[in-house]
């Protein structure tokens, strides 16, 4: 059976179950703009731009890594960490 509470070891007061972001929300957001451009880049140079010859190889490159980026950039944002969160000193621990 489990516990709903346990006792913090620095206070001694109730620890509650709780939840914590694992990674940066602005990292997150970071990727998520790098990704985008990469993208819109992809976009410019193959519509409005004539790349260079050796360019060519490397927009389907550019615009591959801008969407994993922006996938990345997305998870930064729903990984979370189950924890115990002491009421009294905010204390975390993992459970």
């Amino acid at each position: 059976m489990s516990s709903r509470v346990k006792l913090c070891g620095v206070c001694g007061g109730v620890m509650t179950k709780s939840s914590r972001r694992v990674l940066s929300v602005p990292a997150g957001i970071v990727l998520i703009i790098l990704g985008v451009l990469l993208m819109a880049g992809y976009g410019f140079f193959t519509n409005f731009y004539q790349a260079p010859w050796f360019m060519r190889f490397a927009l389907p490159a550019m615009y591959y890594i801008g969407s994993i980026l922006i996938g990345v950039g997305f998870v930064f944002f729903f990984v979370r960490e189950n924890v115990w969160q002491c009421v009294d000193c905010k204390e975390m621990t993992k459970r």
